[in-house]
């Protein structure tokens, strides 16, 4: 588990937010407390793979797919808790349309922390 910090609180709190968002424009439930907390893993596992593999001289969309490689396990988890009351088109389909939505995500959390060691340096 990384240590919280406030760029991980609030990474955190984009993703619920996003999770919210889409679980309304698809007529689902909004995420319930297990959901949230495998959203939370999922960024955390996705904030301690960028600090270790990042060394800031790649693109941030090929650091974020390395890392979301990475946390295929805490993703999973994530989905399965997501979308464990939904029909196996409604599973595809919401599924498919967080493809770009966690790839933007990881890309979003490679430069957070470049920023935030830029300000550490």
């Amino acid at each position: 588990m990384v240590k919280t910090t406030p760029e991980t609180r609030t990474l955190q709190a984009t993703f619920a937010a996003l999770l919210m968002l889409i679980s309304t424009a698809s007529q689902a439930q909004p995420p319930g407390p297990g959901t949230v907390k495998a959203s939370n893993a999922f960024i955390d596992c996705l904030v301690q793979a960028a600090r270790k593999l990042d060394k800031g001289n790649s693109a941030p969309s090929a650091v974020g797919k390395s890392i979301q490689a990475l946390c295929v396990a805490e993703q999973r988890r994530w989905e399965q808790a997501q979308t464990e009351n939904y029909s196996a088109e409604k599973r595809s389909a919401f599924l498919e349309g967080m493809k770009v939505q966690t790839d933007a995500i990881a890309v979003q959390i490679v430069t957070e922390q470049r920023k935030f060691k830029a300000l550490m340096h």
